[in-house]
């Protein structure tokens, strides 16, 4: 038997703190686990009171009995942390709506029913052989191995660097906003062989006259970026390609 601790969760309650809470997390993947524990924090920490029938439809999933709220867009794959964003500004004006913040109300709020959890069996290494006792220590190892997050630290100077820095491209007349690091492999096919090449490169997205992402640029009624609206400036490869300075570009913004 899992037991439900949402209830312990505490609650975002205006619009303001929500997203002075959302600022203060610097990755889509930390929002999103944030939003979702807030959202799970009403909907099973408290689901005697915090109950959302009456919400946009957009927030609402049929596929039950009763409507309840969904945590993915349909359609919007990769835009998760904004489709939640969305989602959290819509749950609390609505809860607002209800009076559902008062001292009285959270005061007789109560969870939902714990979630049961499959017990797998214990093995009794006693009862093993020799070979089994090697493979599950080796399980162990690579469990514990696996439940090791390593930080990159090229990623996070990259990030310190230039994370929601502007740059102004020369070539192109135009403003772009640096919204994400981007790290990935490309294979070429050779006469003899194939060779992989890794990149680095700052994601950005173009901006208007006023500083603003263009409309263009975004999911219909969200901040989300598509991803054709991002254009990428080389930082490295592991070719050793030398690419135009972004520091340069940054300061070419700041000299307009």
């Amino acid at each position: 038997m899992k037991a439900n601790t949402y209830s312990e969760v505490a609650l975002v309650k205006t619009a303001r703190r929500l997203e002075q809470e959302l600022k203060q997390r610097s990755s889509d993947t930390a929002r999103v686990e944030w939003l979702r524990e807030q959202v799970h924090a009403r909907t099973l920490g408290r689901s005697s009171v915090f109950t959302y029938e009456g919400i946009n439809a957009r927030f609402l999933s049929t596929s039950r009995k009763l409507p309840t709220l969904k945590l993915t867009a349909n359609g919007t794959t990769g835009f998760e942390a904004a489709y939640l964003a969305d989602l959290m500004r819509a749950v609390i004006a609505y809860d607002i709506s209800h009076r559902r913040y008062s001292a009285a109300t959270l005061a007789s709020a109560t969870a939902a029913a714990p979630s049961l959890a499959r017990q797998l069996p214990l093995v009794n290494e006693e009862l093993l052989c020799s070979i089994s006792q090697a493979h599950l220590a080796k399980e162990k190892r690579d469990s514990a191995a696996l439940m090791v997050y390593e930080d990159c630290d090229k990623l996070k100077n990259y990030e310190g660097c230039y994370l929601n820095k502007v740059l102004y491209d020369v070539s192109e007349k135009a403003s772009f906003k640096i919204l994400k690091i981007s790290n990935f492999t490309k294979k070429y096919k050779g006469a003899r062989s194939t060779e992989q090449v890794e990149y680095w490169e700052a994601s950005c997205v173009q901006l208007d006259g006023t500083g603003k992402i263009f409309k263009e640029c975004l999911v219909s009624g969200t901040q989300a970026v598509l991803d054709k609206a991002y254009v990428g400036y080389g930082l490295e490869d592991s070719k050793g390609t030398e690419y135009a300075s972004l520091d340069d570009m940054i300061q070419a913004h700041l000299d307009l």
